[in-house]
């Protein structure tokens, strides 16, 4: 932008060619500014993905598989080991 004002100052660029850079300027800032909204949408559906489970252990087996539908058929403790989870200390 400096440049473009230097030149306009000087005579050599018109008021035309200030305006278009001045455009273009925040056209990029703006592009800038949704890029970064963009990213931080993609990282809180990033965070958002993770699944935890609220009791220690490590799963030995999967009753489902791949794109079946989960439906509960029965209520966990967190006290108690489940079928296809071993309980650990914690």
């Amino acid at each position: 932008m400096g440049r473009v004002d230097m030149l306009f100052q000087g005579g050599s660029a018109t008021q035309a060619q200030v305006d278009g850079a001045k455009l273009r300027v925040n056209m990029a800032e703006a592009q800038l500014a949704q890029a970064e909204a963009a990213e931080g949408l993609a990282n809180q559906n990033l965070e958002n993905s993770r699944i935890t489970s609220p009791i220690a252990g490590t799963v030995t087996k999967r009753g489902r598989g791949a794109g079946a539908g989960a439906v509960p058929s029965w209520r966990a403790s967190p006290c108690t080991p489940t079928p296809g989870c071993v309980r650990t200390t914690g």
